[in-house]
């Protein structure tokens, strides 16, 4: 029965161990921060774009606000000269002030066009880091799947070297074990070393110590269980 349960404390170690190397391998949180990296690149990207287009958006307007008053300048300077006075100064005037509005306008223009020139180059800019965060992205996760295959493959050939050990126990050992390793997700048995339970490193005290030298050999439901983790405790053989 030692041999046994040694075992079987054996592979839940080894379990535990493929399952720790899955859950704290780099590349997983390697893998997190590309993705977020990628995340926030598409929404700078979206947001460039946005901008780019708002910056068209406003450029049109501008230059349907400028064409009436282009056309009324043109038309206040084909407008033959008046005897009277007051009307040629009022058509000075209405030139006057349409050119200065026009003069706004296209500063206005030349302005956003500018501005959009840059945007323009940043979102080429942006496209290009996206792009090769994509690339990176999925190459770093084609990598960590062969890793994780590796690891799931040697996890599956523990699981089964398990179950065959459980095999050897009995049925009420067996169902006892099953049990508590629903309850516990995870190791059942524990090794002591130097009167420390191998699992959650809690000392074990002297009376049960030596309990556990009387159990040698006795069925699993009949050993001692640490006050701390719960697990069933052996001795080394």
């Amino acid at each position: 029965m030692d041999d046994v349960l040694t075992q079987i404390a054996e592979v839940e170690s080894q379990i535990g161990a493929i399952r720790a190397k899955l859950v704290s391998n780099p590349k997983r949180e390697l893998i997190a921060e590309m993705e977020q990296s990628l995340a926030a690149a598409q929404v700078e990207l979206r947001r460039l774009k946005a901008a780019s287009l708002d910056f068209d958006e406003r450029i049109s307007q501008l230059e349907s606000d400028a064409f009436p008053l282009r056309e009324r300048i043109k038309s206040l300077s084909h407008l033959t000269s008046s005897t009277s006075f007051r009307d040629e100064e009022a058509k000075e005037h209405q030139s006057s002030v349409s050119k200065a509005r026009l003069e706004e306008l296209e500063e206005e223009e030349l302005r956003l066009m500018e501005a959009l020139e840059e945007t323009k180059i940043e979102v080429e800019a942006q496209e290009v880091k996206v792009n090769e965060l994509i690339v990176t992205t999925r190459d770093t996760k084609a990598t960590w799947a062969e890793i994780e295959s590796t690891y799931l493959s040697d996890l599956n050939g523990k699981e089964l070297e398990l179950k065959d050990a459980l095999m050897r126990l009995g049925d009420k050992d067996r169902s006892l074990y099953e049990g508590l390793r629903d309850r516990l997700q995870g190791s059942v048995v524990a090794v002591v070393h130097d009167q420390v339970c191998g699992y959650c490193g809690v000392k074990v005290s002297t009376r049960t110590y030596a309990k556990l030298k009387l159990q040698l050999g006795s069925a699993l439901g009949e050993r001692d269980r640490c006050e701390e983790c719960d697990r069933f405790l052996i001795l080394p053989n």
